[in-house]
């Protein structure tokens, strides 16, 4: 932070007060210093001593108070944050002495992931001075400065749940560290309330960072090492060096009475480690009351547990004294480490236990020095004086010999164990009933090598004996093994869990039911006796050189492996040694659109070509070169190269960070030593100056490039012969505004100029707007390049191709006028006016009229030319052609003509005809398809012939549909529908009803002719009531009791979930437009 002063500075320096924009600044940097009152232990804060001192330069022109920074308690005995308010911790006051002053405050590195944050402190106003407006604050971010979400992933548990300072308890926390962790370890933070570590007996020194040395006093540590705690002793931080770490601690035993307290402590996110999900923090109560309960492991059953039986071992617990809320967490031992998971089910939250929780990380394995097995460490929660742990016989497929196990309670912190009784269960495990005949089983595998650079197809088969049994439904699992943990990740599959499914393996005659838990083998379901299995190596970026596996038939309870046939042996190699490949040469050097000419590029290739072939890179600097000048490689079509295939996807666009264009790279297979690429030339109708462009071939994977040769294919595209004398060929446009709303029909005339001669098999010329996709603006369909145009009218001539992008069209003239018309199409996007300009471009063949070589025009949604009344009543009529009219207020008659119109009758009682300006229904004449909203007021509307959407609006409306099929909607009001009937037309009507609209009546409702129409989103059949009320159907809501319509001389009976349909809202015209 920089000061300047203009004037006098007074003898004792100008204190200034500096506010920062939000609370806890500070605490980003270094020089926020916490200490205890030693009477109270309150917390409090203040600048740090060296900070301040201006001896050691972070203090410059100037004098800061260690007590100006704000902590909310001028007594400087505690801290108070709801006093200080965004002033804690940030705001503080500076003397300045000297006319340039400023304050150097280092940021401080805690290690913790956060977001950048930015922050502003501000130079308030104050006594003895004035803020220069202009320089008054200062704004700055803070940032970790390193990428997040890197690094190994922590996660943490604690056990017990339970401390009592009368034993004292101690305390386990357990970390878990999965991923590659650094030599020098990585550093984690656990943050607690203030002063949690207080409750714990022990005693550290606490350097300023975490880097620092320090010695702690009274705490075990495993697989890493105390690193300090925060200001606040209320976390620590930790140095983790083994994938299974942990912290013993026990709590410290008072003299003050505190009740039970229970404590959280979560481990923060950290710039160079992540913090698992659902495993990031855990409690703890302290109990300074009560002892210990006394729990003992009284009785187990049965002692014989049998798979085909699928028996349930029942572990029976008492405890004598209290069990705290949070439950007493006792430890089981067991020393056989395959006895839970795979003989047992492992404890968990999910299964019938009485008064027993199973907390998350509750297991640890113990191993030696020499990370052998040593035990296995259980870890259960009892809530009730007697509780029931049971644990379910895993069935498995894989035949065992009985065996026995011991499950032994321990003693543990947070309770005792009864020292006069056994605490042990000990039970057999066997497979029980089994097949007295086996399935007789052989396996087999080819190839004997796999190479990564290759992906080659491993190929298992199994072949079951038919002199032995095989199932005739279910089919038989059987489990092939290697003993490697994650074998299967030598191959391009995804496993699962034991029961979940694999993927990217194809096996005929079976499936692929999961893998064990290390991955090393696989479950696979035999349906038929003969089953194969193929799978591709994957090629990962690791040098590993050969690798050999072998795969075990596993013997099981229903099948053996036949002997000398039950396993397999394969190698995997990264990579066959790679073939040399050099563009050796091309031809011809001219390429000519006139004459047809296809360039050859000519690659040779010494070394081993791979089955699959070697693809290889070629790097083109033209974006325009593939597809316009030279036709892009291809396996489509007749194939003309040798030694060459071309597959999907093999082009790659590069672009800068801009999106703009840097290179394309084109990959190709190559098959043969000798192999050609024969790309001919585009022969288009474009005018162009020659251009020359060059393709080299580039480094790539699976092969290397002779470095001596040029590796590069240099030629030139010309035009070649073209006509001297060439036709004029002009444009022209009629009518130059279109509207959606009328499908207004575009005419477009070509001409060729007077003087001009037409060749005798017509002359291609290319239109072309510049506006991507513009041809979908018109009701056609349009192909690529060489395909059709339907949907359009087209004499004198014909439609060709379109562009790639669909700007524009190919036509080829075989009369000097050709005309094309085509009408706009209608989409459901309102997009408002857009303008698009069509050119002639420059042929070979034709010049281009100076005076007719381009049109413009433009495409509304909707026709702009509005008919606007006035606030008075007046008689409007429209035009026969399609009008828009807006009798705005007065009690006005407005009739559209005969034309396509849109009528908004505004306020007033108004009378608003579709068609002519009479009473007549004009019944059998022609009219047409309009669109009617009669606006506040009782209007009287009739749609007349044609095909017509009205509504009312509000006010009591009488609505007359009169001939065609209409779409009539009452609007609020109870208003008066007649479809057809009274005006003796015909059609099948449309009545639309929504929530609170008002009770409406239908004089001429058809059954099985007209409909009822429900508004999407307000309701539907279900929520009706249809009852009988004299001659008349009730047509009702049933949650609201309300009636929306009155059907005259219509039986309820009649009416069937088929009479309605579900409409789209339409309460503007523009939503009207989308249902015509």
């Amino acid at each position: 932070m920089n000061f300047s002063v203009e004037g006098d500075i007074p003898e004792g320096g100008i204190t200034v007060n500096l506010e920062g924009d939000v609370a806890r600044i500070m605490q980003q940097f270094t020089v926020a210093q916490t200490r205890f009152d030693a009477e109270t232990g309150n917390i409090l804060y203040r600048f740090d001593n060296g900070f301040v001192n201006p001896d050691n330069g972070f203090v410059v022109g100037g004098i800061l108070d260690r007590f100006s920074l704000e902590d909310g308690d001028p007594s400087e005995t505690n801290s108070n944050e709801a006093a200080a308010g965004t002033g804690f911790l940030s705001n503080f006051s500076f003397t300045i002495t000297e006319a340039t002053a400023s304050i150097t405050i280092p940021v401080l590195d805690d290690l913790i992931e956060e977001p950048d944050q930015t922050f502003t402190y501000t130079l308030a106003e104050g006594e003895g001075y004035t803020v220069n407006s202009n320089a008054s604050s200062g704004t700055f971010t803070v940032t970790d400065g390193v990428v997040g979400g890197i690094g190994p992933t922590v996660e943490i548990s604690s056990t017990p749940g339970t401390l009592y300072e009368s034993e004292p308890t101690a305390i386990t926390i357990n970390l878990r560290t999965r991923g590659e962790i650094p030599d020098e370890g990585v550093v984690v933070f656990v943050e607690g309330p203030p002063r949690a570590i207080a409750e714990f007996d022990v005693n550290a020194t606490n350097p300023r960072l975490p880097e620092a040395e320090t010695v702690v006093e009274g705490i075990v540590v495993a697989g890493g090492s105390i690193v300090g705690t925060n200001e606040t002793a209320g976390g620590f931080f930790f140095r983790v060096t083994e994938e299974f770490s942990s912290i013993s601690v026990p709590v410290f035993q008072d003299d003050v009475v505190e009740g039970d307290e229970t404590l959280v402590f979560t481990l923060r996110d950290g710039e160079n480690y992540q913090v698992r999900e659902g495993r990031e923090s855990f409690s703890v109560t302290i109990n300074d009351t009560d002892t210990p309960p006394i729990v003992t492991l009284t009785s187990s059953s049965p002692t014989l547990l049998s798979e085909s039986e699928g028996s349930v071992l029942e572990l029976n617990f008492s405890a004598i004294g209290t069990i705290p809320e949070s439950g007493t967490t006792v430890v089981l031992e067991i020393t056989d480490p395959l006895l839970l998971g795979e003989q047992i089910g492992r404890p968990s939250g999910e299964g019938d236990n009485v008064g027993i929780t199973i907390p998350r990380g509750s297991r640890t394995t113990i191993n030696d020095d020499d990370g052998n097995f040593v035990k296995l460490l259980q870890r259960i929660v009892i809530t009730e004086a007697n509780a029931t742990l049971r644990l379910p016989v895993v069935d498995d497929i894989l035949k065992e010999e009985d065996a026995s196990y011991t499950i032994t309670l321990v003693d543990g912190e947070g309770y005792n164990i009864d020292a006069a009784a056994a605490n042990t269960a000990t039970f057999t495990v066997t497979d029980g009933e089994v097949p007295t005949e086996l399935t007789s089983i052989s396996l087999s595998s080819t190839p004997g090598t796999l190479y990564e650079s290759e992906q080659t197809v491993l190929s298992l088969s199994l072949v079951a004996s038919r002199q032995t049994p095989f199932p005739e439904e279910g089919g038989l699992v059987v489990f092939i093994d290697s003993d490697v943990p994650a074998a299967l990740g030598e191959f391009d599959i995804n496993g699962s869990a034991r029961t979940g499914e694999v993927e990217g393996v194809v096996v005929s005659g079976g499936e692929i039911v999961g893998t064990d838990e290390d991955a090393s083998g696989f479950f696979l379901r035999m349906d038929e006796r003969n089953v194969n299995i193929r799978v591709p190596v994957f090629p990962d970026d690791i040098a590993e050189g050969t690798e050999t596996f072998t795969f075990t038939l596993v013997p099981g309870e229903a099948y053996e492996g036949r002997d000398g046939s039950d396993s397999v042996t394969f190698a995997i190699e990264d990579a066959v040694e790679p073939p040399v490949v050099t563009l050796a040469s091309s031809s011809p050097t001219l390429v000519s659109e006139s004459e047809g000419s296809v360039l050859e590029l000519n690659f040779s290739t010494t070394g081993t070509i791979p089955e699959s072939g070697t693809t290889v890179v070629m790097e083109i600097t033209d974006p325009n070169l593939f597809g316009e000048q030279i036709t892009a490689p291809s396996g489509r079509g007749e194939n003309i190269n040798t030694g060459i295939t071309i597959s999907r996807g093999f082009r790659e666009t590069i672009t800068d960070e801009d999106g703009n264009f840097v290179k394309v790279l084109q990959r190709l297979t190559i098959t043969e030593p000798n192999a050609v690429l024969r790309l001919p030339v585009i022969d288009d109708i474009f005018k162009e100056e020659d251009a020359s462009y060059t393709i080299t071939l580039v480094d790539g994977e699976g092969y290397n490039i002779d470095a001596a040769a040029a590796n590069t294919a240099t030629f030139t595209v010309t035009d070649g012969v073209i006509p001297e004398t060439v036709p004029v060929v002009g444009i022209n446009a009629t009518p130059e505004a279109l509207y959606e709303s009328d499908q207004t029909v575009l005419t477009l005339s070509l001409n060729i100029e007077e003087g001009s001669v037409l060749p005798e098999d017509g002359l291609v010329v290319f239109i072309d707007s510049g506006s991507p996709g513009v041809l979908g603006e018109f009701a056609i369909n349009g192909n690529a390049r060489t395909g059709l145009v339907e949907g359009i009218v087209v004499t004198g001539g014909e439609i060709v191709g379109t562009d790639d992008d669909v700007s524009g069209f190919f036509f080829r003239l075989t009369d000097p006028t050709a005309i094309i018309t085509v009408p706009v199409f209608q989409d459901e996007v309102v997009e408002g006016l857009e303008t698009f300009t069509f050119n002639l471009v420059q042929g070979e063949a034709y010049d281009v009229s100076p005076t007719q070589g381009s049109i413009t025009i433009t495409i509304d949604d909707v026709r702009q030319d509005i008919i606007v009344g006035t606030e008075d009543g007046e008689t409007i009529v429209g035009s026969d052609t399609s009008d828009y009219i807006q009798a705005l207020g007065g009690n006005d008659t407005v009739a559209g003509g005969l034309g396509d119109d849109i009528i908004e009758g505004g306020d007033g009682d108004d009378i608003l005809r579709g068609d002519r300006n009479d009473r007549s229904t004009q019944d059998g004449e022609p009219g047409g398809n309009d669109i009617i909203f009669g606006g506040a007021g009782n209007d009287r509307i009739g749609g007349k012939a044609g095909n017509d959407i009205l509504s009312g609006d509000a006010g009591d409306d009488l609505i007359w549909g009169d001939d065609g099929d209409d779409i009539i909607m009452g609007g609020v009001g109870n208003d008066i529908l007649v479809g057809d009937n009274f005006s003796g037309g015909s059609g099948s009507d449309l009545f639309v009803f929504g929530n609170g609209d008002g009770t409406d009546t239908i004089l001429d409702f058809e059954v099985g002719i007209d409909r009822i129409g429900l508004v999407e989103g307000e309701l539907t059949f279900a929520d009706l009531t249809i009852t009988q009320n004299g001659n008349d159907a009730l047509l009702g809501i049933t949650s609201s009791g309300e009636t929306l319509a009155i059907l005259k001389g219509v039986q309820a009976s009649a009416l069937e979930a088929s009479s309605f349909e579900i409409v789209s809202i339409f309460s503007t015209p523009e939503e009207a437009l989308l249902l015509m």
